[in-house]
């Protein structure tokens, strides 16, 4: 959306494997856009508010969790391509700011005043959203924003709450399928107790949202968003965490995908618009319980066998 999206597209770019461009060099802009207040590209500044980011660790909420976003990305990047653990870890502590707009008298994040840090109206300072969306904008450390909530149960119940509608505007406290803050949302149920809601609730987002119409699309296809959601969520692969070569998994929507690799074929198996529940699952012949696959076990060619069915499988994934 508004933040510094393009630390997150090199690191990730470099953790899939395409890394023949100049490393040097594109590190040394993505440090200096995170880094230096006043910094442009194409007249557009990088990082807005970028001088309270840094001293206080907070800015208007929605930019300071795509703030956090991208530094993890940097992290990633200076350790993976550049090996420079200081500052990789110097940038990943950094994206832990989400935790600066937690809020426990509501349990929700929200802006904060600068001068003294006092909270702002809950429901300020959301770019194209509400709290509700934006909430779970934290990919990189879902694990803490759960327990910090509660848990995992109570983590479903928020979740359930938002998926009540798919196809909410700006204002609206339900998740927007039409809206890249929400994206990555349906594949938290992962990590939760409740893994199957992450194919049921992908599979209804792709069978209620998406049409071969005209107005086939729920929001607009900024950059190629809305198409590479749709294929993403089809082969049942998700790209969660930024800068970090893997894979959240949810049920294919077709039966029969073969994806050509740089390396090898990559055969998905087993899918269908009307079995979204994961039965099991076998990567190259060995069977698979996690809903996490890395790209390193696929990138050379892969077969990934999935077993689904119209039943909900509640075991799997746990």
């Amino acid at each position: 959306m508004h933040g510094d999206p393009m630390p997150i597209i090199i690191a990730n770019t470099y953790a899939f494997g395409g890394q023949d461009f100049d490393i040097q060099k594109a590190y040394k802009h993505m440090k200096q856009g995170a880094c230096v207040p006043g910094t442009f590209a194409q007249d557009v500044e990088v990082r807005p508010g970028l001088s309270n980011y840094i001293k206080k660790g907070i800015e208007n909420a929605s930019l300071c969790l795509e703030y956090a976003s991208a530094d993890y990305a940097i992290g990633q990047f200076a350790l993976q391509a550049l090996h420079e653990r200081q500052e990789a870890t110097s940038f990943i502590n950094r994206s832990y700011n989400w935790k600066n707009l937690y809020d426990p008298s509501t349990r929700w994040l929200r802006s904060r005043h600068t001068h003294d840090l006092s909270w702002k109206n809950p429901d300020h300072d959301w770019r194209e959203a509400t709290k509700e969306n934006y909430f779970w904008m934290v990919p990189h450390d879902l694990t803490t924003l759960i327990d910090t909530i509660g848990g995992k149960q109570a983590a479903c119940a928020r979740l359930d709450s938002l998926f009540v509608r798919l196809d909410a505007g700006y204002d609206d406290h339900y998740f927007a399928a039409g809206n890249e803050p929400n994206f990555q949302v349906p594949w938290i149920y992962n990590w939760t107790n409740r893994p199957y809601k992450t194919s049921e609730t992908v599979h209804r987002i792709l069978n209620e949202m998406y049409t071969s119409q005209p107005t086939g699309l729920p929001g607009n296809d900024d950059c190629g968003s809305m198409g590479s959601w749709y294929v993403f969520a089809s082969i049942g692969l998700y790209p969660m965490i930024p800068g970090v070569a893997g894979f959240s998994i949810s049920a294919p929507y077709f039966e029969d995908i073969t994806l050509h690799l740089p390396k090898g074929k990559l055969q998905i198996r087993g899918g269908g618009i009307s079995k979204p529940y994961i039965q099991s699952l076998e990567i190259n012949g060995s069977r698979v319980k996690l809903t996490w696959i890395e790209w390193k076990d696929i990138q050379s060619g892969a077969s990934i066998k999935f077993k689904t069915d119209r039943r909900i499988n509640h075991k799997w994934g746990l």
